[in-house]
């Protein structure tokens, strides 16, 4: 659907855009007289109606999905995806980093055990505000 003075997204082609498209329903539908927010143009309530009747359309031609039965369902959770455990290993070396850099542009090291302050930063760092002072590790 496009508006016949829309000024935003052009016109030109559109109509070959949704001919081209591999959707077995397809409609293309120009609104006389309206501009780009068809939905607050005085036609809006045919603009619903179009959408509605394009609904309909979509929906009595849709393929059925099959056969729903309690063998075709897992119960539990889903199972855990390859990209989830690299971000768990990225999220570790982050927080192992920042802890790195704290120890070496904020804390004397000599003061302070590496790599407590490089486990535990964020209750050093949590500490010296409530405190203001670090404590003793």
């Amino acid at each position: 659907m496009q508006a016949e003075h829309e000024y935003l997204v052009g016109n030109k082609g559109s109509k070959d855009l949704v001919m081209a498209t591999s959707s077995a329903v397809k409609e293309h539908v120009i609104f006389k007289d309206a501009y780009h927010e068809l939905q607050k143009e005085p036609m809006r309530n045919e603009v619903t109606a179009k959408v509605l009747s394009f609904i309909a359309k979509v929906e009595a031609s849709a393929k059925p999905l099959g056969h729903l039965s309690e063998g075709n369902l897992r119960h539990g959770s889903l199972p855990r995806r390859k990209s989830a455990k690299r971000l768990v290993i990225l999220a570790a070396l982050v927080y192992l980093a920042i802890g790195l850099v704290i120890l070496k542009k904020f804390l004397p090291a000599w003061k302070y055990n590496p790599l407590r302050v490089i486990l535990v930063w964020p209750l050093l760092l949590a500490y010296r505000v409530l405190i203001g002072k670090l404590p003793a590790l």
